[in-house]
């Protein structure tokens, strides 16, 4: 991962802010990569304004649309970035258990069934290990 700083002209920094623009066209002499850091820093008139935000590059698009060695990043808060690779570790650990019990069926203890997953087994052992 890496910080890119960048200039955001002031004309633009508060659709930035509230999550309104969420795409920014950049000429790719950075090498920009999803997981990317991008420091926007307000500009007016070429001058630091003082103010910056910090937005996570999610998607890097380098389309025969745009001009060469140009790529459209999508951007989003840290935050919401967070949230969403939470919500996809979150998956990804529902699909480990679900391949571990449907591989392992004695781990698997249907509700709508009274007694042990597989006849003979008594699961209560398990649980208090």
């Amino acid at each position: 991962m890496m910080v890119h700083e960048l200039k955001l002209d002031r004309e633009w920094f508060p659709a930035v802010a509230e999550g309104r623009k969420t795409v920014e066209i950049r000429f790719n002499d950075r090498d920009y990569q999803v997981g990317d850091v991008l420091l926007l820093k307000e500009t007016e008139d070429g001058i630091y304004t003082g103010e910056e935000l910090r937005r996570v590059v999610t998607h890097v698009l380098a389309y025969n649309g745009l001009r060469e060695n140009w790529v459209a990043l999508s951007i989003a808060d840290r935050t919401d970035a967070k949230a969403e690779a939470d919500k996809a570790e979150g998956w990804e650990a529902a699909i480990q258990a679900s391949r571990h019990s449907y591989e392992n069926p004695r781990w698997f203890k249907n509700p709508y069934v009274s007694g042990p997953a597989v006849p003979g087994y008594d699961q209560t052992k398990e649980e208090t290990k």
